[in-house]
Protein backbone atom coordinates (compact mmCIF):
# COMPACT_ATOMS: atom_id res chain seq x y z
CA UNK A 1 0.00 0.00 0.00
CA UNK A 2 1.36 3.43 -0.96
CA UNK A 3 0.38 6.15 1.49
CA UNK A 4 0.75 9.88 0.97
CA UNK A 5 -0.52 12.54 3.35
CA UNK A 6 -0.24 16.25 2.59
CA UNK A 7 -0.99 18.47 5.55
CA UNK A 8 -1.50 21.77 3.71
CA UNK A 9 -3.97 20.19 1.28
CA UNK A 10 -5.69 18.09 3.97
CA UNK A 11 -5.36 15.14 1.61
CA UNK A 12 -4.63 11.49 2.32
CA UNK A 13 -3.97 9.19 -0.63
CA UNK A 14 -3.75 5.43 -0.40
CA UNK A 15 -2.86 3.56 -3.58
CA UNK A 16 -3.82 6.61 -5.64
CA UNK A 17 -7.25 7.07 -4.08
CA UNK A 18 -7.54 10.36 -2.27
CA UNK A 19 -9.83 11.67 0.42
CA UNK A 20 -9.99 14.98 2.15
CA UNK A 21 -10.20 14.09 5.79
CA UNK A 22 -13.53 15.00 7.30
CA UNK A 23 -12.85 17.62 9.94
CA UNK A 24 -9.22 17.87 8.87
CA UNK A 25 -6.09 16.34 10.32
CA UNK A 26 -2.83 17.59 11.75
CA UNK A 27 0.63 16.16 11.93
CA UNK A 28 2.18 17.66 15.04
CA UNK A 29 5.88 17.71 14.17
CA UNK A 30 5.91 20.25 11.34
CA UNK A 31 5.38 17.71 8.57
CA UNK A 32 4.38 19.02 5.17
CA UNK A 33 3.97 15.58 3.61
CA UNK A 34 4.52 11.92 4.32
CA UNK A 35 5.15 9.18 1.78
CA UNK A 36 5.23 5.54 2.84
CA UNK A 37 5.18 2.17 1.05
CA UNK A 38 3.89 -0.56 3.36
CA UNK A 39 5.08 -3.33 1.02
CA UNK A 40 8.67 -2.11 1.21
CA UNK A 41 8.39 -0.81 4.79
CA UNK A 42 10.07 2.46 3.90
CA UNK A 43 9.19 6.05 3.17
CA UNK A 44 10.08 9.60 4.08
CA UNK A 45 8.75 12.73 5.72
CA UNK A 46 9.00 16.22 4.20
CA UNK A 47 8.94 19.15 6.61
CA UNK A 48 7.51 22.66 6.41
CA UNK A 49 10.78 24.21 7.54
CA UNK A 50 14.34 23.75 6.27
CA UNK A 51 14.87 20.33 7.86
CA UNK A 52 15.98 17.66 5.40
CA UNK A 53 13.62 14.82 4.55
CA UNK A 54 13.61 12.12 7.20
CA UNK A 55 13.73 8.41 6.38
CA UNK A 56 10.63 6.65 7.67
CA UNK A 57 10.81 2.98 8.69
CA UNK A 58 7.94 0.57 9.28
CA UNK A 59 8.38 0.80 13.06
CA UNK A 60 8.37 4.62 12.99
CA UNK A 61 5.32 4.66 10.69
CA UNK A 62 3.42 2.18 12.89
CA UNK A 63 4.20 4.15 16.05
CA UNK A 64 3.58 7.69 14.79
CA UNK A 65 1.56 7.66 11.56
CA UNK A 66 -0.59 4.53 11.35
CA UNK A 67 -3.54 6.71 12.33
CA UNK A 68 -3.47 8.14 8.78
CA UNK A 69 -4.83 4.82 7.47
CA UNK A 70 -7.65 4.92 10.03
CA UNK A 71 -8.39 8.56 9.13
CA UNK A 72 -8.49 7.61 5.44
CA UNK A 73 -10.93 4.76 6.14
CA UNK A 74 -13.10 7.02 8.29
CA UNK A 75 -13.22 9.70 5.57
CA UNK A 76 -14.05 7.08 2.93
CA UNK A 77 -16.89 5.71 5.06
CA UNK A 78 -18.26 9.23 5.57
CA UNK A 79 -18.08 9.94 1.82
CA UNK A 80 -19.92 6.67 1.12
CA UNK A 81 -22.68 7.59 3.61
CA UNK A 82 -23.05 10.99 1.91
CA UNK A 83 -23.24 9.37 -1.55
CA UNK A 84 -25.93 6.94 -0.36
CA UNK A 85 -27.90 9.78 1.23
CA UNK A 86 -27.66 11.84 -1.98
CA UNK A 87 -28.72 8.83 -4.08
CA UNK A 88 -31.77 8.28 -1.86
CA UNK A 89 -32.71 11.96 -2.16
CA UNK A 90 -32.31 11.86 -5.95
CA UNK A 91 -34.47 8.73 -6.18
CA UNK A 92 -37.15 10.32 -4.03
CA UNK A 93 -37.13 13.56 -6.04
CA UNK A 94 -37.46 11.56 -9.28
CA UNK A 95 -40.86 10.29 -8.14
CA UNK A 96 -43.81 12.04 -9.87
CA UNK A 97 -44.81 13.63 -6.55
CA UNK A 98 -41.26 14.88 -5.93
CA UNK A 99 -40.72 12.38 -3.14
CA UNK A 100 -43.41 13.88 -0.93
CA UNK A 101 -45.39 11.55 1.28
CA UNK A 102 -49.03 12.53 1.67
CA UNK A 103 -51.11 11.83 4.76
CA UNK A 104 -52.85 8.79 3.24
CA UNK A 105 -49.54 7.22 2.20
CA UNK A 106 -48.04 7.87 5.63
CA UNK A 107 -51.09 6.39 7.35
CA UNK A 108 -51.12 3.30 5.18
CA UNK A 109 -47.47 2.68 5.93
CA UNK A 110 -48.06 2.53 9.68
CA UNK A 111 -51.47 0.80 9.52
CA UNK A 112 -53.50 3.77 10.76
CA UNK A 113 -56.78 4.79 9.15
CA UNK A 114 -56.56 8.51 8.56
CA UNK A 115 -60.12 8.75 7.21
CA UNK A 116 -61.50 7.30 10.44
CA UNK A 117 -59.45 9.81 12.41
CA UNK A 118 -60.78 12.65 10.26
CA UNK A 119 -64.40 11.50 10.69
CA UNK A 120 -64.01 11.33 14.45
CA UNK A 121 -62.36 14.74 14.57
CA UNK A 122 -65.15 16.34 12.53
CA UNK A 123 -67.92 15.31 14.96
CA UNK A 124 -69.11 18.05 17.24
CA UNK A 125 -71.33 16.33 19.79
Amino acid sequence: MNITAITQDQLILIDGVGVSAVGGFRMERGEWALHFDTDKGIGHIEYLDSRPNLLLTQVHFDNAYHWLIEEFERAQAEAKREEEFDAQNMAASARPDGGRVDAHEAASSDGADIDADNREGSRHD
